[in-house]
Protein backbone atom coordinates (compact mmCIF):
# COMPACT_ATOMS: atom_id res chain seq x y z
CA UNK A 1 0.00 0.00 0.00
CA UNK A 2 1.31 3.47 -0.90
CA UNK A 3 0.47 6.51 1.21
CA UNK A 4 0.99 9.92 -0.36
CA UNK A 5 0.15 13.40 0.81
CA UNK A 6 1.02 16.94 -0.15
CA UNK A 7 1.40 19.96 2.07
CA UNK A 8 1.36 23.46 0.64
CA UNK A 9 2.30 26.70 2.34
CA UNK A 10 3.31 30.10 0.99
CA UNK A 11 6.71 31.17 2.34
CA UNK A 12 8.97 34.16 1.81
CA UNK A 13 11.84 34.10 -0.66
CA UNK A 14 14.35 34.25 2.23
CA UNK A 15 12.78 31.20 3.87
CA UNK A 16 12.74 29.37 0.53
CA UNK A 17 16.45 30.11 -0.01
CA UNK A 18 17.30 28.99 3.54
CA UNK A 19 15.52 25.65 3.04
CA UNK A 20 17.37 25.08 -0.22
CA UNK A 21 20.73 25.79 1.44
CA UNK A 22 20.05 23.67 4.52
CA UNK A 23 18.80 20.57 2.66
CA UNK A 24 21.29 20.71 -0.23
CA UNK A 25 18.45 20.30 -2.71
CA UNK A 26 19.01 19.27 -6.31
CA UNK A 27 17.66 21.76 -8.82
CA UNK A 28 15.42 20.54 -11.63
CA UNK A 29 13.58 22.70 -14.14
CA UNK A 30 10.52 23.70 -12.04
CA UNK A 31 11.34 22.38 -8.57
CA UNK A 32 14.03 21.47 -6.06
CA UNK A 33 14.27 17.87 -4.83
CA UNK A 34 15.80 16.00 -1.88
CA UNK A 35 15.64 12.63 -0.17
CA UNK A 36 17.26 14.03 2.99
CA UNK A 37 14.44 12.80 5.25
CA UNK A 38 14.01 9.33 3.78
CA UNK A 39 15.22 7.83 7.07
CA UNK A 40 12.28 9.59 8.78
CA UNK A 41 9.66 8.17 6.39
CA UNK A 42 9.57 10.90 3.72
CA UNK A 43 10.61 9.31 0.45
CA UNK A 44 11.11 12.68 -1.25
CA UNK A 45 10.61 16.39 -0.70
CA UNK A 46 9.98 18.75 -3.59
CA UNK A 47 9.88 22.56 -3.40
CA UNK A 48 8.11 24.03 -6.42
CA UNK A 49 9.11 27.42 -7.78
Amino acid sequence: MVHTFELSKMISRDTFDEIIRSLKLRNYRYYFFTTAYSDKGFAAIRLYI
